[in-house]
């Protein structure tokens, strides 16, 4: 049994901040804490709670969340940050994403639906990537996908805990989307490590990891390019190409190589008319017909006839 830090029903009051939230129930764990749905007691408004026993963790999420909400707007925007009044525990609030895991909504999605949430999900990498962060932990339940107020699809994603500077090692990760498990690359956070656990997230909806016969390196690495010959021929999948075999290196040339494959397609050409083939009983050929010659042109030749043969005696009576 999973012992939790605040059970359903349990109120939660703010230390110096003064509002309290009203625990609905659980939504995530990790290695930082505890997220929770709540509902504020003051404005009944749906927000979602990060608690830790660690005040050091908290304060270092909320600092992040704040600079990398400023630049991508996938991630929860940031409400307050307080400490529990009646415990020694520590969280803030932030916006609640009404989304759902990729996992669960793919299949119920056309190819070019995913591959739009594809790019989606490279701009958001790019964002982060501009910031001198890399993500690290692109694991599917991460990545939450939202309808707009248009109706479209939105890629939002969760869990800022795994966010790792440039070139430091990966602070969390799942073996699943991890470049280090398939031997494809190091455990440091750059823009690769993203780049392939995104494409190892996007293989594997496609073709469900058999986990039971991951034991070796090899054979997850024979996995991962079985499947990306299975994949549908698709943008996504000329990207994914690309990143696995070292042929993009940044999520800018990605988005620009996705982009591009849109205009990739063979041109639809319209079809040469069929040659009507002409019937010898019906359709006789010119030649075969035999030529008709009415008085007007039998009397035009005999005039010339007449007129050449005059020609010819005149000039033999003056030669001679």
């Amino acid at each position: 049994m999973v012992t939790r830090l605040l059970q359903p029903g349990q109120v939660l009051v703010g230390k110096w901040q003064k509002n309290s939230y009203r625990i609905l129930q659980p939504l995530g764990q990790g290695a930082n804490g505890e997220v929770y749905l709540a509902q504020s007691i003051m404005n009944k408004q749906e927000v979602a709670l990060k608690i830790s026993s660690n005040s050091h963790e908290i304060a270092g999420e909320w600092r992040l969340l704040r600079q990398l909400s400023a630049v991508s707007h996938a991630l929860p925007k940031p409400i307050e940050l307080d400490d529990a009044q009646h415990a020694p525990l520590y969280f803030y609030s932030m916006e609640r994403i009404a989304g759902q895991p990729l996992t669960k909504v793919h299949q119920h999605l056309r190819q070019t639906e995913i591959d739009r949430l594809f790019a989606a999900y490279l701009q958001v990498l790019h964002e982060f990537h501009q910031a001198g962060f890399a993500f690290s932990d692109v694991k599917p339940e991460n990545l939450l996908v939202e309808s707009g107020t248009d109706g479209r699809l939105q890629a939002r994603v969760v869990d800022i805990g795994g966010v790792s500077a440039f070139g430091r090692s990966v602070r969390q990760y799942t073996p699943t989307s991890d470049r280090a498990y398939f031997g494809l690359g190091t455990r440091s956070a750059d823009a690769m490590y993203d780049l392939v656990g995104l494409s190892l997230v996007f293989l594997q909806l496609q073709q469900p990891l058999p986990v039971h016969r991951m034991g070796r390196v090899e054979d997850r690495q024979r996995y991962v390019f079985t499947a990306l010959q299975l994949m549908p021929k698709t943008r996504r999948k000329t990207v994914i190409d690309a990143i696995l075999h070292g042929q993009v290196q940044s999520a800018a040339t990605a988005l620009s190589l996705f982009h591009s494959a849109k205009s990739n397609k063979k041109r639809q050409t319209m079809p040469k008319p069929a040659r009507q083939k002409k019937s010898m009983a019906t359709s006789p050929s010119p030649r075969s017909k035999k030529k008709k010659w009415d008085w007007t042109e039998r009397l035009m030749w005999f005039s010339l006839t007449t007129a050449a043969i005059a020609t010819l005696a005149a000039w033999t009576v003056f030669l001679l």
